[in-house]
C-alpha cells in the first residue's frame, strides 16, 4: 500500500513538472513571437538589382535549398504535421491567391531572408536565416530578383502552429530555426568575389552549419525528429577528411559516396549541391580540409 502510494505521489510530482515546463515552453514561445522587433537599419541592399540577375538567383535559390521548405514550385509546402511537433509549411513565395509576392517589396524580402522577420516586424515562426544573415547584398539580390519573378501559384495553407514537443526543444535551445531572428547579427558584406580559396568556402559553407554545427563536428541535428540519422563529422576526425576532391565533387553532385552509398536527400541535400559549380566545389573543399579537430 505504501508503494502504491509512493508512485501515485511520484506520477503526480512528474505530472506537475511537465505542466510547468510545458506553461513555460508555451510562454516563452507566445511572449516573443507576438514582440515587434525594432526595423533593421540596413534592409535597403547597397547595389542595383539587375535584369539579367534571374538565372544566378535561380541557382543560388537551388544551391540554398529554399524549395526543401516552399516547394519545388515555390508556391508552398507542409513539411511536418505531427501532434507532438506541430504542423509546419513554408510559405507561398509567389503572387497568386495565399502568396507573399505581391505584397513583399525588395526590403520585405531582405527583412524576411536576412533579419528572420516579416514585413509588420515580428519573428518569423520558421525560418533558417542564421543560413542567410552574412549572405553578401549581390547574392541576397539575386535571390529576391529571382524569387519575385516566380509565376503566381493559388495555394493557401493554415498558419504555422509548433506544437508541445517543439516548444519545449525551443524552451531548451534545442530548435534553432524557431524565432531564429532573435540570434541573427547584422554585417553582411556588399559582395564576395568568388574563387577557390577557403576563405571563399567559409561563405558557400554557411547552408551546412544548421546540421553539421558551427565547428562541422556533426551529430545529433536539433530541431528534427529523432529518427533522423546524425549529421556526418566534416572535421579531420571524420571519414571526410579521407575524401579527394572527386570523390567530394560526385558526393555532392549525385549523391553517391566514395564506398558506392546513394545518400539520402531528404537527410543531405545532395540535389541542393548539386547547382554548386567547379569553382565553388573547390573552395567549399578546401575550406572543410582546413578545418581544426574539434576540442574534445
Amino acid at each position: 500500500m505504501k508503494y502504491l502510494k509512493f508512485l501515485g505521489v511520484l506520477l503526480a510530482a512528474c505530472v506537475l513538472v511537465a505542466l510547468i515546463i510545458l506553461g513555460l515552453a508555451h510562454g516563452k514561445y507566445t511572449s516573443l513571437a507576438k514582440e515587434q522587433q525594432p526595423e533593421p537599419k540596413d534592409l535597403v541592399l547597397r547595389v542595383e538589382l539587375q535584369d539579367n540577375w534571374l538565372a544566378d538567383g535561380e541557382r543560388i535559390a537551388r544551391m540554398r535549398g529554399c524549395s526543401d521548405c516552399h516547394g519545388a514550385d515555390y508556391g508552398g509546402k507542409a513539411f511536418i504535421d505531427d501532434p507532438g511537433m506541430g504542423y509546419f509549411v513554408g510559405r507561398n513565395l509567389t503572387r497568386g491567391l495565399g502568396g507573399i509576392g505581391a505584397d513583399y517589396r525588395v526590403e520585405d524580402f531582405v527583412r524576411a531572408i536576412r533579419y528572420g522577420q516579416n514585413k509588420n516586424g515580428n519573428y518569423l515562426r520558421f525560418m533558417p536565416s542564421l543560413e542567410y544573415a552574412q549572405m553578401s547584398d549581390e547574392d541576397l539580390g539575386k535571390l529576391i530578383v529571382y524569387l519575385k519573378s516566380l509565376p503566381p501559384i493559388d495555394r493557401n495553407f493554415k498558419d504555422l502552429s509548433p506544437g508541445p514537443v517543439a516548444k519545449v526543444m525551443f524552451l531548451f535551445d534545442r530548435m534553432p530555426l524557431l524565432l531564429s531572428g532573435m540570434h541573427i547579427q547584422s554585417g553582411a558584406p556588399v559582395s564576395v568575389a568568388p574563387s577557390e580559396h577557403a576563405d571563399y568556402g567559409r561563405y558557400l559553407a554557411a547552408s551546412c552549419v544548421g546540421c553539421h554545427r558551427p565547428d562541422y563536428s556533426g551529430g545529433p541535428i536539433a530541431g528534427v525528429p529523432p529518427s533522423w540519422p546524425p549529421a556526418p563529422d566534416l572535421t579531420p576526425r571524420g571519414d571526410f577528411a579521407k575524401w579527394t576532391f572527386e570523390e567530394f565533387k560526385k558526393a555532392l553532385t549525385t549523391g553517391e559516396r566514395p564506398d558506392g552509398r546513394i545518400m539520402n536527400s531528404q537527410f543531405m541535400p545532395w540535389t541542393a549541391t548539386a547547382a554548386f559549380n567547379e569553382l565553388e566545389l573547390r573552395a567549399l573543399h578546401n575550406y572543410l580540409k582546413s578545418l581544426p579537430s574539434p576540442e574534445i
